[in-house]
């Protein structure tokens, strides 16, 4: 007798001579039935790799890393080198460094995301690789990580204000607004939300029928310190305004014209023992150009005023808190 197959079909290949036929029919049928078995409980064969032993000829895994997410555990491991009939990665999960209880996770590739619900959770983790013969490698150097907590996020947001700076300070760093924070444990990010606008006022004599036609133009740049430090980012703002007004005699005159932006800082780590922390929101004038034309022969400027108006709508103080 002699029998030729190949895996996955056996079935269609055996070769059988001089067997009854009622015989080879039996014998492919039970074929067919243990190959269906198999198929169905893989698991459980791979199960029953329980009786392991230990080679030396099985790898050790190097450089297991264990990152803590949001309600989970990102597992990363280099593959294993030199071993050419793997069978799957055994990685373990403990509540103690001795693994006297644990649960296993059996997996082909070279990562997993271990979910938990227990906020802070103090586990251990190890792996070894199995070959397909059931011979295992040593343990990895196990490596301890504590689970995250669930967080909320709080916003402190301060009150509108402006801050007039006089047109003539240029290339001056100039405090236009800010806050304190008492540090909690927790992730902070300010947000400013802030505006420029050019204004000019004048006081001049005109009849009816006069006016005056006002330009303004105007670069600011700002920037967010931390305790007299900037925190790096600056947000730069161009304003620019033209506009006609006809007056009755000694009347102030007022153009403005807004320009907004936004300014983010990165996420900073607080524990919570750093006491009070000063923020203080920085402006400064790089140029400007006022200019005035009186239309009318009976129109005299008597006074002239300019400013750079910086309007700031809010500074948000972001919290992202860990939950006790």
């Amino acid at each position: 007798m002699s029998s030729k197959y190949s895996i996955g079909r056996p079935t269609q290949e055996v070769r059988l001579r001089n067997w009854p036929a009622g015989r080879v029919a039996q014998f492919k049928k039970a074929v067919e039935l243990l190959e269906t078995q198999l198929n169905e409980t893989m698991a459980a064969q791979v199960d029953q790799g329980e009786r392991r032993v230990v080679s030396t000829s099985v790898p050790k895994i190097i450089n297991l890393s264990v990152r803590s997410g949001f309600k989970n555990f990102q597992l990363n491991f280099d593959a294993a080198k030199g071993i050419k009939d793997l069978l799957f990665y055994e990685i373990q999960k403990s509540g103690t460094a001795n693994f006297a209880e644990s649960i296993s996770y059996k997996i082909p590739q070279t990562s997993l995301t271990v979910p938990t619900q227990t906020e802070r959770e103090s586990v251990y983790f190890r792996v070894r690789c199995i070959n397909s013969k059931f011979m295992v490698g040593p343990w990895s150097a196990s490596v301890h990580a504590t689970g995250s907590s669930n967080f909320r996020i709080a916003i402190t947001r301060t009150a509108p204000s402006e801050v007039l700076i006089a047109s003539d300070e240029h290339d001056t760093w100039m405090d236009v607004g800010g806050l304190t924070f008492n540090a909690t444990a927790a992730q902070v990010s300010l947000h400013l939300h802030a505006g420029v606008h050019a204004i000019v006022q004048n006081k001049f004599d005109g009849t009816n029928g006069s006016a005056i036609v006002y330009t303004a133009d105007v670069s600011v740049v700002m920037r967010i310190l931390k305790d007299g430090i900037p925190l790096g980012g600056q947000m730069n703002v161009h304003a620019r305004s033209s506009n006609e007004r006809a007056t009755a005699p000694l009347t102030f005159v007022k153009l403005e014209n807004v320009v907004t932006g936004s300014l983010v800082t990165p996420f900073e780590a607080f524990t919570g023992e750093e006491g009070s922390v000063v923020y203080t929101v920085q402006a400064k004038v790089l140029s400007e150009t006022f200019l005035y034309t009186l239309v009318g022969a009976n129109s005299t400027l008597q006074t002239f005023n300019d400013d750079v108006g910086i309007a700031i709508a809010a500074i948000d103080l972001l919290e992202i808190i860990q939950s006790t």
